[in-house]
C-alpha cells in the first residue's frame, strides 16, 4: 500500500485541522511527517523547497467571486506571505511563505465571506464547477455554492460538476449559449 493510502486509512485526512492550534503553538517542527502530508486535506503545503514556510490554497467556491473578498486576501498576503497569489485551475487561490503559527488567524480573516481552504488538496472533492447562472434563477432545483464537509478518502483527484438548475448549461461550455429544458 502507498504511504498516502496508509495515511487515509489511519485517519480521515480532515481530522488534522484539529490539531492546527497546537501546531502553530509549539512551531513546524512539532508536527509529525503523516500529520504535514494530512495537512493538504486542510489546504495547508509543506513544501521541500521552503522548510517551516507553507502554501495555502482557498477555494474560490463555485469559482464565483466578488470584490469584497480580494482585499481581504491581499491583507493575508501582505501580513504573512509574499505579496502575491496564484489562481489554479481548479479555481482556487494559492498563497505562498506563510508559518504555520499564521494559519489560525489567516483562517479566521475570510470569515463570512466564501473562502475556505479545507479540502482544497489531496483526495478531495475540490472545486465543484457548477452552472454560471447558479444564484440568478429562481428554479434551482438545489444550492451548488455550499458544500458540506464531504469525507477526505475519495479517489486521486476527482471533478465533478452538480448542475443546480433546469437550464441546460451543458451547451454553454462548448457553445456560449444557455437554453431552457422547456
Amino acid at each position: 500500500m502507498k504511504k498516502i493510502e496508509t495515511l487515509k486509512s489511519a485517519k480521515d485526512g480532515l481530522d488534522v485541522s484539529e490539531g492546527i492550534p497546537k501546531y502553530a503553538a509549539y512551531g513546524w517542527e512539532s508536527i509529525p511527517e503523516g500529520e504535514r502530508d494530512r495537512l493538504k486535506w486542510a489546504g495547508v503545503f509543506f513544501r521541500r523547497q521552503t522548510p517551516g514556510r507553507i502554501m495555502m490554497r482557498l477555494r474560490i467556491t463555485n469559482g464565483i467571486s466578488n470584490a469584497d473578498q480580494f482585499p481581504v486576501l491581499a491583507d493575508i498576503s501582505d501580513d504573512y506571505g509574499k505579496v502575491f497569489g496564484d489562481l489554479t485551475a481548479r479555481q482556487q487561490l494559492q498563497l505562498r511563505e506563510f508559518g504555520i503559527d499564521d494559519v489560525p488567524d489567516i483562517w479566521d480573516r475570510p470569515n463570512g465571506m466564501d473562502l475556505v481552504s479545507p479540502q482544497t488538496g489531496m483526495d478531495n472533492i475540490r472545486t465543484v464547477v457548477g452552472c454560471p447562472v447558479a444564484g440568478w434563477t429562481s428554479n434551482e432545483l438545489l444550492d451548488a455554492h455550499r458544500r458540506p464537509r464531504i469525507h477526505g478518502n475519495v479517489c486521486r483527484q476527482p471533478r465533478i460538476c452538480q448542475p443546480a438548475s433546469q437550464v441546460q448549461c451543458r451547451d454553454h461550455q462548448t457553445t456560449g449559449q444557455l437554453r431552457s429544458p422547456v
